[in-house]
């Protein structure tokens, strides 16, 4: 008579294939009793909303310093996400000050352009 294998499903769907103990329907492993993971932390558990919009910001700093008061951030991640934030803002003001942005910029590309033809080579 072939052994009973163990009934356990791993993850992906597959049975353990170990043989069973004796009168019971899983192995040796699968029988232990295994400690619940604790909880995550709680600055693993923050939802920022989307930070394109330059007017959720504010609210976003301001949950982030909430949080880093009621001491249920640690103040070394509230720091990161602010310094993000602070990268966020400066790429933005960057991008505002670029030429691109300048409504005027593809004339003035098109009347450099047709100048830089007109020149002799």
């Amino acid at each position: 008579m072939p052994a009973r294998l163990c009934e356990h499903l791993k993850a992906d769907g597959h049975r353990c294939g170990s043989p069973a103990m004796r009168n019971r329907s899983r192995c040796y492993f699968h029988l232990q009793p295994r400690p619940t993971p604790p909880p995550a932390p709680a600055h693993l558990s923050i939802r920022l909303p989307d930070l394109s919009d330059k007017s959720s910001i504010p609210s976003v700093i301001q949950y982030i310093c909430q949080r880093l008061l009621d001491g249920s951030l640690d103040p070394i991640v509230a720091g990161r996400l602010l310094y993000g934030i602070q990268i966020i803002l400066s790429a933005a003001r960057a991008e505002s000050r670029s030429p691109a942005a300048d409504p005027e910029w593809p004339e003035l590309a098109r009347q450099l352009v047709a100048l830089d033809r007109r020149r002799p080579n």
